[in-house]
């Protein structure tokens, strides 16, 4: 059972518990229950086999992602230091060349293997949470992203470029169910586009206030290169800092639903794992909708004070 932790069956996609009785295709190794597989009389993946598919567990896929990429990095490095000893080996002696090739550190990623990146995955080195627990929590086993946290956390680099982050929010917060962060992001956002928004609202006749539309186009006149200047410098600033930003938010998050769960005595197992993964999962309608509600609330509560102060 062991192996097919935080695993579901592909059929009827409810986890598998200890106390399931569980059959393995023989072609690719795709665990099931013994009565879905009975009952549909083939693996899930039966169409893939053809292809050499074979089923490996999100922790073995993301084992094998870490080692995938100690791999590539072992022969460019090699690569390199070839390349240097062809380039320079004439002109230096053995004892020389040899001090070089602390350079072209593969012989450190050679000490990488698979037990090491278990070890990894599993120590809580994040800010205080550990790899699978931030890939349970994204739905997502990208060493990329891993790496890049890593940077962030462990080394400080807390300014890394994410262009998407930058065009695309709050909707991009919202997609990643970073409420905190999308709120923000949406009132800096509607404050910076105000100017647009009364224009908007004067030609569809909802603000029609003689004054406040000339005091508005006198703001503009005075102030419009700022705001645009503002706006600007947020959607950089939200580029260079909104992978720190959201990976101290979702730590946080992580850690409070840990604490829920070692409070109650409950074991850090598949239920833990699957809260997590319920938590963050991602979603585009969820951050259409959400950037839609965000939007409109706003919209509503300018025009609500408007009223009050009878600037309509």
């Amino acid at each position: 059972m062991s192996r097919f932790k935080d695993c579901t069956c592909p059929y009827c996609e409810n986890a598998f518990t200890e106390n399931d009785d569980i059959v393995v295709c023989p072609d690719c190794g795709t665990p099931h229950h013994r009565g879905c597989y009975m009952d549909n009389k083939a693996c899930k993946n039966e169409l893939l086999h053809g292809s050499g598919f074979e089923w490996k567990s999100p922790v073995e896929k993301a084992i094998s992602g870490f080692i995938a990429e100690e791999e590539r990095e072992i022969s460019v490095n090699e690569a390199r230091w070839q390349a240097f000893k062809e380039t320079h080996g004439k002109e230096m002696d053995e004892e020389k060349l040899q001090s070089f090739q602390k350079f072209f550190s593969f012989e450190e990623a050679k000490k990488a293997n698979s037990e090491s990146t278990q070890k990894r995955f599993e120590e809580r080195a994040i800010y205080g949470v550990s790899e699978r627990e931030i890939m349970s929590f994204q739905n997502s086993g990208n060493p990329f992203m891993i790496d890049r946290y890593r940077r962030i956390a462990i080394d400080g680099k807390i300014i890394s470029f994410n262009i998407f982050a930058g065009f695309l929010n709050p909707f991009y917060s919202f997609y990643f169910r970073a409420y905190p962060l999308a709120i923000l992001f949406a009132v800096f956002n509607f404050i910076f586009n105000l100017p647009s928004l009364f224009a908007y609202l004067y030609n569809m006749n909802i603000v029609t206030n003689a004054n406040t539309i000339a005091m508005v186009e006198q703001l503009y006149s005075k102030f419009g290169n700022l705001f645009l200047i503002l706006s600007t410098g947020l959607m950089l600033t939200i580029c260079m800092f909104f992978n720190y930003l959201y990976l101290k938010w979702m730590t946080g998050r992580i850690k409070t639903v840990r604490a829920r769960f070692e409070e109650n005595n409950t074991e850090l197992g598949t239920e833990y794992y699957m809260t997590l993964a319920k938590i963050g999962r991602p979603s585009i309608i969820r951050g259409f909708v959400d950037n839609i509600i965000a939007s409109a609330a706003l919209t509503f509560a300018f025009l609500f004070i408007l009223n009050i102060m009878k600037l309509t």
